[in-house]
């Protein structure tokens, strides 16, 4: 049976089947790490049986899928002409748009016209002339099986042998810049904290730009999220206590609180919102009729904006057909909590889509969701008016997003919304643009968004779109295209303004990787190719104007480049050990932490998690000071997701947490070492329990106490007695 011929088949056998989020086609995509890499953990961790129920799970949702990866601006970038950045075609399609811009805003109706001109990104994404052309870009793509992911190895096989990182679901590693060096890597908050003593923050991609996270701490409280509430713990004093509450409610909608940021006396809440409703034809069926049960919501009325995902059988009422529809809708709620005990909302921003990712910057937060597009039925495609935009065009804030905010490539069914806020202003929209991609992979600067996706038409590239930042304001810069596809999200890496990304070439008789240097204006200036062939790239960093990245095979080479010269980087040293490090962190100005796993250089097999640390005083000669193997250590969260990891080098802490499944059974712990004499010395192993999955622990510290904490409970430790237990708060 063919790939076609299987593919109708799945979708056959599965029109009236509910597909869970998880197994959506873009929450598929966040989770698969590349390609057969990461196979041997899956089958090692989990097993056999396990695999193949993942499997069929992940076939049951493909027939749903198209491309499943088709296919810092600088300070100054206002204060010229914002045009010339992005070249003569640039220039001239921003004159377009001004000398129209008045007209334009008139045709969409739109209420939130750009306050600058947007411009193209290259020629991988235009700005919408108007919405019939946002909506000719939605037509079906009928050869997307054909010329998507399945290109190379088949689907179902390319699904097997990245289905190893869905059993794990821990997202990806995310990007350092040079300034990670200092201590570990964690953002700093805009308002002044009261507490003197220091405490640990959210392990993130670039110092200075934050990350929300499910718990958080302040120094004087820990913020947990489950479900739909935050909780507030009070440690200031020896014993914690709870402080206060913030329960998030809509009775229209299942509601569930996502992440958080915490600054001072605000709280930013990241809210995900289902809305259901029953749907006849294209019209929304704002009170349906109690005896047909398939809704069990109270009745919710969509009438713009809405997005079949998934239904039930149509069911048959005096001739009419109805089927059940659902409405992701993300919020950003923003609370002040200068009294605990009594959080109050201040303001709230509404946008389509399924939580994607979001980012903080001062007091401005970006918020990315992901909302899937189709065509809806209007009367005339060619003048297509807000009114029937709202039918297919995400809203922000109850707003269509004006047509002259939307980027579009040739043919896409998926759009990215990005928003940006000031939390000065609670609930107000600084600016927001749509981006038409079927998913597009996201790192954040201080001063630019960067897109990028793999596109698989005949060999393998990526494609990196360029986005500006300044007060909140998102314009596109430019394009650029590399060969090579990105593994780890360490290996995009901005230094004042110059991209440097590191990609893995696997459609050749045997693998090879590439580094390739840009300018501010997203123009390449140098590139190195065909390094360490037959081997990937695992994991990644830079620091400044050297590049250090671990690729595998059997051993564990560590290479480092000197990008000083942006137009011919060079090799300066490698190193080779056994087995692979997934995550790097700078420890100092001269070491180099790795947290991976060690293998038998035979046979590849895994024999425990494994830390390194490698002295990088001298680039052009590292060298391994120490190797530590866990060997019951079979899996660890830290490998996948940096949030996880409490890397504090000024506090000399390394923390995270481990499973392992000796004997037939699932042990898991959470471990904390310090590093002394050039050795790494375990200060904490502490068991722990089944209430919380080991995605959901965090390890932090205030002052001279540690606390291991979860959605459930918080355990606190005594720094000064040898982390001696002090007490376990249940939530």
């Amino acid at each position: 049976m063919g790939e076609e011929e299987l593919l109708n088949k799945i979708k056959e056998s599965s029109e009236y089947v509910k597909i869970p989020e998880e197994l959506e086609p873009k929450e598929l995509e966040k989770k698969l790490k590349s390609r057969s890499r990461k196979t041997v953990r899956l089958f090692g961790a989990l097993g056999t049986a396990a695999a193949a129920v993942l499997l069929v799970c992940c076939i049951g949702a493909v027939y749903r899928v198209n491309h499943v990866e088709r296919g810092e601006g600088q300070e100054d970038f206002y204060d010229t002409a914002s045009a010339d950045m992005a070249g003569e075609n640039q220039e001239e399609s921003a004159e377009e748009i001004g000398e129209n811009q008045e007209e334009s805003a008139e045709e969409s109706g739109s209420t939130a016209k750009p306050r600058t001109p947007k411009n193209n990104a290259g020629d991988l994404y235009q700005v919408a002339g108007d919405y019939s052309q946002v909506y000719q870009a939605l037509a079906p793509d009928t050869d997307d099986y054909d010329t998507g992911m399945a290109t190379g190895a088949g689907f179902v096989e390319e699904l097997a042998e990245d289905v190893s990182s869905l059993a794990n679901s821990y997202g990806e590693s995310g990007e350092a810049a040079r300034e990670e060096m200092e201590s570990a890597d964690t953002a700093e908050g805009t308002a002044a904290q009261k507490q003197e003593a220091s405490y640990s923050k959210t392990n993130v991609q670039t110092k200075g730009v934050d990350e929300s996270d499910i718990i958080k701490t302040d120094g004087n409280y820990i913020y947990t999220v489950s479900g739909n509430e935050v909780t507030i713990t009070d440690i200031r004093e020896r014993d914690m206590k709870a402080a206060g509450k913030i329960t998030v409610e809509d009775n229209s909608a299942n509601v569930s609180v996502v992440e958080m940021y915490v600054d001072g006396d605000q709280l930013n809440v990241i809210v995900q919102q289902e809305e259901t409703a029953l749907q006849e034809g294209n019209a929304m069926i704002n009170s349906p009729d109690p005896k047909y049960d398939t809704v069990e919501e109270e009745d919710v009325d969509i009438t713009q904006g809405t997005e079949v995902k998934d239904y039930a059988k149509p069911l048959d009422k005096e001739g009419a057909t109805y089927r059940l529809v659902y409405k992701n809708v993300t919020k950003l709620q923003t609370y002040d909590i200068s009294d605990r005990k009594n959080p109050r909302l201040l303001g709230t921003v509404t946008q389509d889509g399924f939580y994607e990712d979001s980012r903080k910057i001062g007091s401005m937060v970006y918020l990315f969701t992901q909302k899937s597009m189709e065509q809806t039925g209007v009367e005339n495609e060619q003048v297509i008016s807000r009114e029937e935009a709202g039918g297919f065009i995400p809203l922000v804030n109850g707003e269509v997003i004006d047509a002259k905010c939307i980027y579009i490539p040739e043919q896409g069914n998926s759009g990215l919304v990005i928003s940006s806020t000031d939390t000065k202003e609670p609930g107000k929209v600084v600016d927001n643009v749509l981006i038409l991609n079927d998913y597009a992979k996201i790192y954040v600067s201080k001063q630019a968004i960067y897109l990028y996706h793999s596109d698989y038409q005949g060999s393998v590239k990526t494609r990196v779109a360029k986005f500006s930042l300044k007060n909140g304001e998102i314009n596109a810069v430019n394009a650029a295209s590399v060969t090579g596809e990105v593994y780890d999200t360490f290996a995009v890496s901005e230094d004042n303004g110059k991209l440097r990304i590191l990609t893995t070439d696997w459609t050749s008789s045997e693998d090879s990787n590439n580094l390739y240097l840009f300018d501010e204006k997203l123009n390449m200036t140098g590139k190195l190719e065909g390094i360490a062939k037959g081997e990937q790239v695992y994991a990644a960093r830079f620091f400044g104007d050297i590049a250090y990245f671990v690729t595998y095979r059997n051993t564990d080479p560590l290479f480092a480049v000197d990008m000083s010269d942006p137009k011919n980087p060079k090799i300066l040293s490698e190193v080779k050990l056994s087995g692979f490090s997934e995550y790097l962190h700078f420890w100092g100005e001269d070491k180099l932490v790795g947290i991976g796993y060690e293998t038998d250089e035979d046979t590849g097999s895994q024999e425990g998690l494994k830390l390194v640390l490698f002295d990088i005083s001298d680039p052009a000669h590292i060298t391994i000071q120490k190797e530590s193997v866990i060997e019951n250590g079979d899996y660890s969260p830290a490998l996948y997701d940096y949030k996880t990891v409490l890397a504090d080098a000024q506090e000399n802490l390394l923390g995270f947490g481990m499973a392992s499944y000796q004997d037939g059974k699932d042990n898991n712990s959470y471990l904390l070492f310090s590093i002394e004499e050039g050795t790494f010395k375990n200060l904490l192993t502490a068991d722990l329990d089944q209430s919380a999955s080991l995605e959901e622990y965090r390890g932090m510290y205030a002052g001279n106490t540690f606390y291991i904490a979860s959605p459930q409970s918080i355990i606190s430790y005594d720094r000064n007695k040898n982390y001696s237990r002090i007490q376990k708060l249940e939530l």
